[in-house]
Order: structure tokens, then C-alpha cells, then sequence
């Protein structure tokens, strides 16, 4: 695809980055290869490659995508210290191929640590048989494509009914809704005349040095991606490039929610390769898979800091594990996965909820990686004030108004530490 794409639109970066995959030295055949032939037709000569690092470190897309993608290097290889973080708010549902997945997030750092999960015809054992992950099939409607497979909120109506009318599979997760059945639009103009609307990106912000940004910023409404059940969804993303090389980057993640009832459970969700290890309001997710015949290891480590909800009103719960892999409402909706430890769609999870019924809560969690072989950890401090909510983290401070909008007027912040 690199290659490809890098002639076609005279790109010396993806044509870099087609070199660096072997298009052009070694050949194969089949779907998604390169042929001598495909070579010859398609190669510009006079286009070369240039190196990634003159790439800057974040990039914006907007509308109607909306994403972030930042990282702290372009280092390669799994002992790069490189971050990358995906941020999505996702401001129309494609339907198809595309997952109710608004606000999730994934972070990589020497192995995925915040990951997406479920299975795509990882293997398949026939026609609808219990565990194949065919497109359509119950893993796949049920689970794979849902928002309790992905790093966002899901908001429990114990009434909600909202079938993929074009699978017939329908449990209910807690999350977002499936629009028109899930029948796919025709053109970019019908889905926006049609409520394929599904969220807003509210603001977004690469600071201060756009080459190597400090922090990268993205905040989004997210409330139409919900049913009735959600009156107001507000998420703003913070992630830090901490030139650190013990603790690189942080991810900050500060979400309002409202539901318009206060006994519908409200859960803010994130998934791992490993079983996650939690300690009162701390989790630590790690990737330590090691390919002994190819001599290499990951050696990621998330640490997991919730500070809000508070810990007297905080519960974390995980799940994962034999027969709860995929679990929904009580259903364990299996997948035969591949038959290595490659496979990454296989997660835990955990689900940080509060505990005291409310129409409106804040969640704040704070995510900083690390070598798992290692014990570098950053001390987080809660900033809590009547108008905001926040943390001071390393020589950075970092808050969020408590409404989910812009703050007009003036207000005092007064922190310790060095800096």
C-alpha cells in the first residue's frame, strides 16, 4: 500500500516507508503484494524516499474523522523508547466495517498497552458456526464492532433495544447506538443529511513547538453517538511528551458524562493484552510477550492512575480470562483467535465506575508508560476546585473545566513543586 500510495501521490515519506518494507527488493505474488511487473508500472524513478524524522511528531485530521495521532520520536524497532497514542472523537458513523467506537483511544509503547479488542476472521471454522469471527457473525456484531470492545464509556439502559437489523444480533453493552439499523449510506452527503452525525470535535490544539509538541490536545462532544440515555458526553484528551526517557508520555483522559437517569450505570472502560494488577485507585496493564526464537521481547508498562471518581466513591473492576474474554451483559460472545501469541485481540479489561448514583459524573485517569522491567513511576497529584478538575504530573499541570465548556471568566490556580 506504501509503495502505491507514495507514487501515486509523489510522497517521499510513504515512498521511505515502502523502502524500508522491502516493495521494490523482494517480490511476491497475491493480494496486497508487489509483482516485478507491479514494480515496473507503477515505480516513479525520479521519486526518493526521505527519512520520517522530518515528519513532525503530531498529526491532525479533521473533519469528518477527527483524530490525533501523536508520538514522541520516529525510532523504530521494539527497544525504541517511541510512544504513540491515537485519540478519536469520530464525528460520523460509516456503519459497515466501522466500530461504535466514539473517544476510544489505543497507546503503544515497546508492545500495545491501551488496546482495541475483538476478533476479524482471525479464524473461521465454516458458515456460522458458535466462534467464528466472520463479518456478521455473533462475535463480530455482538462484541468485535460494540463500545464495550473499545476504550470509551458505555452508559447502561436495562431497556435499551437496538438491533444491527442487518445481522439480527443485538446485546446490550451499554453503548453507543446503531444508526438506521446499520445500514450503510451512499455518499458523504447523505450520511450528514441523514443523523450519521455521531459526535463534534470542540477543540484541538499541538503546542508549543508544532515539529515536537509538548502536549497534544483534543476534546470532543460525544453525546450523539448515545442514545436518549445520554444527555451530554464531553471528552478531552491530553497527552504529554514528557522528554523523559525513563516515564516518555503521559495520556490524560478527563470525561463529563450525564445520563438522564441516575440509576443507569455509567462505566469508563479500557482493555489490555495482560491481566491488569489493581491496587486501590491505581492499574498497571503490561505487555511482556517474548519471542524466544526471534530473541525479542516487549517490555511496555501502563500505569493507571483514576482520580475521579474519588476513592471513596470508586470501584474498578476487570474482566477477562477463560470463558470471559468477550463478555456482554453475562454472554460470553467467544471467537477463535490465531494460534500464536500474536494475536492481539484477546484483552482484558477493566471498568472504573462510581459507586453512588448520579446523573452527572467525572472521570479523570491518568496513563504513563514505562519499562516493565523497571520501577519508574511519576507521582500524580488531584487538582479539584469548584470550576475545575485536573492533575499535576512531572513538571506539567493539566486541567479541565468541570462543565465540559470553556471557561469564560478569570480564575486563581496556585501548585507547589519545582518546575
Amino acid at each position: 500500500v506504501h509503495f502505491l500510495l507514495s507514487n501515486y501521490y509523489k510522497d517521499p515519506y510513504l515512498k521511505q516507508a515502502a523502502l524500508e518494507a522491502g516493495s521494490g527488493s523482494s517480490f511476491s505474488y497475491g493480494h496486497g503484494n508487489i509483482s516485478p511487473v507491479e514494480f515496473l508500472v507503477f515505480n516513479d524513478p525520479n521519486l526518493s524516499g526521505r527519512p520520517l524524522s522530518e515528519l513532525p511528531l503530531t498529526k491532525y485530521f479533521g473533519s469528518p474523522m477527527g483524530h490525533m495521532i501523536a508520538r514522541t520520536s520516529w525510532e523504530d524497532g521494539l527497544d525504541s523508547n517511541a510512544v504513540v497514542a491515537q485519540m478519536k472523537v469520530g464525528e460520523l458513523w460509516f456503519a459497515n466495517h466501522h466500530h461504535l467506537d466514539a473517544g476510544h483511544f489505543q497507546i503503544y509503547y515497546k508492545g500495545i498497552l491501551a488496546s482495541d479488542s475483538g476478533i476479524y476472521e482471525g479464524r473461521t471454522r465454516g458458515s456460522g458456526e458458535e466462534g467464528d469471527t466472520d463479518y456478521g457473525t455473533k462475535h463480530d456484531a455482538a462484541y468485535h464492532k460494540r463500545t464495550i470492545a473499545h476504550n470509551t464509556i458505555t452508559v447502561f439502559d436495562p431497556d435499551e433495544k437496538d438491533t444491527m437489523t442487518q445481522f439480527g444480533v443485538f446485546a446490550n453493552d451499554g453503548g453507543q447506538r446503531t444508526i438506521k439499523g446499520g445500514s450503510e449510506p451512499g455518499t458523504l452527503q447523505f450520511m450528514k443529511d441523514n443523523g450519521y452525525n455521531t459526535a463534534k470535535v470542540e477543540a484541538q490544539e499541538i503546542g508549543e513547538d508544532t515539529q515536537t509538541p509538548a502536549y497534544t490536545y483534543l476534546k470532543g462532544d460525544l453525546t450523539n453517538a448515545y442514545t436518549e440515555k445520554v444527555e451530554d458526553f464531553k471528552r478531552s484528551f491530553m497527552f504529554l511528551n514528557l522528554f523523559d526517557d525513563e516515564v516518555p508520555a503521559a495520556l490524560i483522559v478527563f470525561d463529563k458524562v450525564d445520563s438522564s437517569n441516575a440509576k443507569f450505570e455509567k462505566k469508563w472502560l479500557l482493555h489490555g493484552l495482560e491481566e491488569p494488577e489493581i491496587n486501590g485507585n491505581q492499574t498497571i496493564f503490561r505487555r511482556t510477550y517474548a519471542d524466544e526464537t526471534a530473541n525479542q521481547a516487549y517490555n511496555g508498562k501502563m500505569t493507571v492512575d483514576t482520580l475521579l471518581p474519588a476513592k471513596d466513591n470508586l470501584t474498578i473492576n476487570k474482566v477477562g480470562g477463560e470463558g470471559k474474554e468477550y463478555l456482554v451483559d453475562g454472554t460470553n460472545y467467544y471467537g477463535y483467535e490465531l494460534a500464536d501469541e500474536t494475536d492481539e485481540g484477546e484483552t482484558w479489561r477493566i471498568e472504573v465506575s462510581p459507586k453512588q448514583e448520579s446523573k452527572s459524573d467525572l472521570f479523570l485517569n491518568v496513563m504513563q508508560v514505562s519499562d516493565n522491567d523497571k520501577d519508574y513511576y511519576l507521582e500524580t497529584k488531584l487538582i479539584d476546585t469548584d470550576v475545575l478538575a485536573g492533575v499535576q504530573i512531572a513538571d506539567r499541570v493539566v486541567t479541565f473545566a468541570k462543565s465540559g465548556k470553556e471557561i469564560a471568566d478569570s480564575f486563581t490556580l496556585t501548585t507547589t513543586g519545582e518546575g
